[in-house]
């Protein structure tokens, strides 16, 4: 009797919750699986600039592709050289041209030509689609860390779900019977989702509240870096790809295994080099490692592996490549595009549960359905419609 009871309440507490906040997990896991694909987002509109292979080729120095951008432009200043996220396109710069405007240049792994370039521009529908999904547009630290803080209360949805639905593992393939009304159908396909998706859903709530951690000041830390000497300039007079090629081969020496992925050049004066990437054996995830270089000697100022840091050291880097399914290649990508849209089905089928519980003949059409649904969350409905004019007015703020 006990049981039943705390079920009861757990349910209660389950839907209450959902109901009003269903539409902020659908719009997380809209935006959580849309940037899944950011390096596509980024050149959807240049063709030009896609590789006609769909396997990695060999790839060629960092030294190379720096001495092509500048051979290209001479008047161009790198600041981040990244290999590519994708077999299809190329390595990425970050540079400014002679009228310090960012760009962003691609080259060819294989030789390190130039392929083309464009403008902050072309990341601006990727940027929107990040800011949406970690602040709601608005770039303010509050917003983003109550954002992350609903990695708490998804935690709990998922908890009380399968507390709440006895014997879940039964109901993996339980296909929903035919017939019966719209609150039984939309009952049936939320509970078969959830099944399906809860393992995914604890993973984006635990590795959230790692994020959630690092926001409130419980961030990965590392040795501090030896001081680096006094100059005037960021770049020492005549650096070119050889230069930098031996900085890599430097960084790989003292950290066996490394695989570069990342070359940080000093943005001002008082910054270092900085290469970072991977330890082989042990993966992005598990490995991460970086190290740091003084400009004026190319002495090293610091290295850093997990375990020359404090716990969030080690754990940031999992969660990172977990909740953004970096942790298994094309398969993991694949794995966390249909666990997505699976968590975005499981929001839309919680809502229509709800409005079909108040008016059941209007919940077939999509737009009448949402309308019911807006109007039985009652006054929750106006803080949507404020945070609604909120990213509406931070969209047209940034536009101009």
């Amino acid at each position: 009797m006990a049981g039943r009871n705390l079920r009861r309440v757990l349910f209660r507490l389950h839907a209450l919750v959902g109901l009003n906040l269903s539409l902020l997990f659908a719009l997380s896991f809209v935006t959580g699986t849309l940037l899944l694909f950011s390096p596509e987002l980024i050149l959807a509109g240049r063709p030009d600039l896609w590789l006609a292979r769909l396997t990695p080729s060999e790839q060629h120095s960092f030294g190379a592709a720096y001495d092509d951008i500048l051979k290209a432009d001479p008047d161009t200043s790198v600041f981040i050289m990244r290999r590519s996220e994708r077999p299809w396109f190329g390595d990425i710069a970050y540079v400014k041209d002679v009228r310090g405007r960012p760009r962003m240049v691609w080259t060819d792994p294989a030789d390190g030509k130039v392929l083309g370039s464009g403008g902050a521009g072309l990341a601006a529908a990727r940027n929107a689609i990040r800011e949406i999904h970690v602040n709601f547009l608005t770039r303010w630290k509050p917003v983003e860390v109550a954002v992350t803080a609903l990695s708490v209360v998804l935690f709990a949805m998922v908890v009380t779900g399968l507390v709440t639905y006895r014997r879940f593992w039964r109901g993996m393939f339980r296909w929903p019977a035919p017939g019966g009304d719209t609150r039984q159908r939309m009952g049936m396909w939320h509970r078969l989702v959830a099944v399906w998706v809860w393992p995914f859903l604890l993973i984006a709530s635990l590795t959230g509240m790692v994020f959630l951690l690092d926001h409130v000041g419980m961030s990965a830390r590392y040795p501090p870096p030896g001081d680096l000497a006094e100059r005037a300039w960021r770049l020492p007079d005549g650096f070119g790809g050889r230069d930098l090629d031996r900085l890599v081969a430097a960084a790989e020496a003292a950290v066996p295994g490394l695989v570069a992925t990342q070359i940080t050049l000093p943005g001002l004066p008082r910054d270092p080099f900085v290469v970072a990437g991977h330890i082989a054996d042990r993966g992005e995830i598990f490995g991460p490692a970086q190290v740091q270089f003084d400009p004026a000697t190319t002495e090293i100022v610091a290295r850093s592996v997990p375990e020359t840091g404090n716990a969030m050291a080690r754990i940031l880097p999992v969660a990172i490549g977990l909740h953004y399914g970096n942790w298994g290649g094309f398969v993991s990508l694949i794995a966390w595009v249909v666990f997505g849209l699976g968590a975005v089905t499981l929001s839309v089928t919680g809502m229509r549960v709800f409005a079909a519980r108040l008016r059941p003949g209007r919940t077939d059409l999509p737009v009448g359905g949402l309308r019911v649904f807006l109007d039985g969350l009652g006054p929750v409905k106006w803080a949507y419609a404020a945070l609604v004019a909120a990213m509406a007015a931070m969209a047209l703020i940034h536009a101009i």
